[in-house]
């Protein structure tokens, strides 16, 4: 029951701090991070499949309807929750998981963190202004604008890494 009540504040907090604080963030339509990304990414590993991808769309879904972006959150947010378990397998060693399933942020490799939520990260993005912008000849800008904002986004994740509810166990 704790898992589930941290969780959800997890949830709240970073959705507020997307919709007020970060949704604001804007150079020329350029940079804008998209920290509620982090929520889904740090799931419980042992979340079903249906769960998470319920989250997910209710989380993107949150968003779209404060952004007034029309679906396009729910989408690419969705689609990440799909790629994610084997994403998983690949990116992050079954010794950095908890007993509940967790990715224990404390004790994950930094470099192992990086990849897995950046690769993410990229392709949140990616779908997101492809979406938006619904042409492929936009590649190239789309490209470089799910870049810049994956590092963006990347940097600001990291920050939130070491502000985890519970401390680390060192054995």
């Amino acid at each position: 029951m704790i898992e589930v009540f941290k969780q959800l504040i997890r949830w709240g907090l970073l959705l507020l701090l997307q919709v007020f604080l970060f949704n604001r963030i804007g150079f020329f339509s350029l940079f804008n991070p998209f920290i509620y990304v982090f929520f889904i990414l740090m799931l419980p590993l042992a979340t079903s499949r249906s769960l998470l991808l319920l989250l997910a769309f209710i989380t993107g879904f949150a968003v779209d309807i404060f952004s007034n972006t029309g679906g396009l959150h729910a989408f690419a947010s969705t689609l990440i929750a799909f790629i994610r378990p084997f994403w998983v397998k690949i990116a992050i060693p079954r010794s950095n998981y908890d007993e509940l399933g967790n990715i224990k942020l404390k004790e994950i490799e930094f470099g192992q963190f990086v990849i897995y939520t950046s690769a993410l990260l990229f392709i949140h993005h990616f779908a997101l202004y492809l979406l938006e912008s619904l042409a492929w000849g936009d590649l190239l800008w789309i490209s470089g604008k799910s870049i810049i904002n994956t590092l963006i986004s990347l940097l600001t994740i990291l920050a939130f890494r070491y502000f985890d509810l519970t401390p680390s166990k060192k054995p």
